[in-house]
C-alpha cells in the first residue's frame, strides 16, 4: 500500500516527465522552424522554363523536359520518365554532362583537362 509520501513522489516524478516532454517539443520545433517563422523548406521555388513534353509513340511513356532558373541566374536541367502516360513518375533527375576518366572528371563544354604525359603521343607520331 502506497502511503502520501510515496503518491507525492510519484505525482513529481509524472510532472517532471511531462515538463520534459514539452521542452524536447519545443525544441524540436525550434529546429524545423526558423527566427522569421518559416519553415527552412521554404525556400523560393525556382522559375520552370523550356518545358517540353515527349510522347514515345505506341507507348504510354512519356518524357518531360525542363529547366530550373535559379535565383543567381544558373540554369539547371531536369528531366523525368513516367510509364503511364504522364499519371505518374518513376525517375526525376537532374542530368549531368561530365565526363569521367581514369585522370579525370569534367564537362567538356566547361573545360578540358591536361592529358598525362603517359597518354601522350610523342612528336614523331601522327
Amino acid at each position: 500500500m502506497l502511503n502520501n509520501n510515496d503518491c507525492g513522489g510519484i505525482i513529481m516524478k509524472n510532472i517532471i516527465k511531462l515538463e520534459l516532454s514539452l521542452v524536447i517539443c519545443a525544441l524540436l520545433l525550434a529546429t524545423a522552424i526558423n527566427a522569421n517563422g518559416t519553415t527552412f523548406n521554404s525556400e523560393k521555388l525556382p522559375s520552370i522554363i523550356n518545358e517540353k513534353t515527349i510522347s514515345i509513340q505506341d507507348s504510354t511513356v512519356v518524357i518531360n523536359l525542363w529547366d530550373e532558373q535559379l535565383d543567381n541566374g544558373n540554369v539547371l536541367p531536369f528531366y523525368s520518365i513516367s510509364l503511364d502516360g504522364g499519371k505518374t513518375v518513376v525517375r526525376t533527375v537532374q542530368p549531368s554532362y561530365e565526363l569521367g576518366l581514369r585522370y579525370a572528371h569534367f564537362d567538356p563544354l566547361v573545360s578540358t583537362p591536361a592529358t598525362p604525359s603517359i597518354l601522350s603521343a610523342g612528336d614523331e607520331m601522327h
